[in-house]
Formats: C-alpha cells, structure tokens, sequence
C-alpha cells in the first residue's frame, strides 16, 4: 500500500520537464497534485481493505452480506451480540462440516451441552429376536435423538438445528435418555 507522499512523488515524476511545472514543496502545481495523491491514496487503502472483507473472519463491513450469504441469522441461531460472535457464526456455517450418521448427531447435541444416543427404527423383519422393538414399514426412515437433560422447551435450539441437518428423506423425532417409550 502506497502512502499520499509516495503517489506525489509519482505523479512530480510523470510531470514535463521545465519551468512551467514547478515541483518545488510550496508551489500550486504541488498542492494540486497533493491532492490527487491523497484520493489515490485513500483508493488504495480502500483497496487493501477490501482484502480484509473477502474473508469472514476478518469483515465488518461486508458483515452484513456474509450473514446473507450464509442464512443468517435463522430460526435456530440466535442473533449474535458482538461483531466477533457474529463472524464466528459465520466462519462455522461455510467451513463446519456436516455429516448424516447417527454419531453426528450426538456430536451436534454434545456441542450443545447434551448428552446424547440415537436409536434408529427398523421395519420389522423375518429373523428380529424376541423381545425387539417391532416397527412397520412406515418407520423405514424414522430416527429418534434422545437426550439428557430431556430437551423441553429447548433452549439451546437443538431440535430446530437437527431438523435443519437431518437428511431430507428422514423423520426425526425427540425423546428423554431412558425413557424406554421408544
């Protein structure tokens, strides 16, 4: 990045030679010229900040259109309270990386503050032992996170996050670690 002084001294440079183009400190030729010196100046600094807010980590500016970018803030995040919260926010939903297995999930929950397990719901089938959890045919693509503390009013936003990142083609629903209803 350029400094206003060192784009005068590029612009006296470009100037002709002789004595109608003074280039004395004092002189109007000088001023004028100052003052494009501090314009280029300024649209370098401009320049150099517009690295800054190509990463979101690094913006403020351009803040607002990273959130947009990414579907911030949604139904399941809170808006954040800081410019650093926000960016964090940010940064977490372009690189964090997604997954459809039931470990996931619990990962997910434990970030949360949620102790977790997931039971899948299979069709019920010839060679199931006695004493299985027998489920038809409509239960093919039904999966139940179960958590403790149990998830009541969900403060955390944990259901609305594991609907939001579930595979589409499943049906999630929510239950109590222990509660043996499923």
């Amino acid at each position: 990045m350029r400094s206003a002084a060192s784009y005068l001294t590029q612009l006296q440079a470009l100037l002709p030679l002789g004595a109608a183009w003074n280039r004395s400190p004092d002189s109007v030729m000088t001023a004028a010229l100052g003052a494009f010196a501090e314009e280029l100046a300024r649209i370098d600094q401009r320049a150099a900040d517009l690295v800054e807010e190509a990463d979101p980590r690094t913006a403020t500016e351009l803040l607002t259109e990273w959130e947009r970018l990414v579907g911030l803030p949604d139904g399941c995040t809170p808006i954040a309270a800081t410019i650093e919260e926000r960016r964090l926010a940010v940064y977490q939903r372009l690189a964090g990386l997604g997954g459809q297995n039931a470990a996931y999930f619990v990962a997910l929950a434990e970030r949360l503050g949620y102790a977790a397990e997931v039971r899948e719901c299979f069709p019920a089938m010839i060679g199931d032992h006695i004493g299985d959890r027998l489920f038809g045919e409509a239960w093919a693509w039904v999966w139940i996170l179960r958590t403790s503390p149990a998830l009541g009013d969900d403060p955390l936003g944990l259901q609305c996050v594991v609907r939001r990142l579930k595979p589409a083609h499943t049906v999630v629903m929510f239950g109590e670690i222990g509660d043996d209803a499923f």
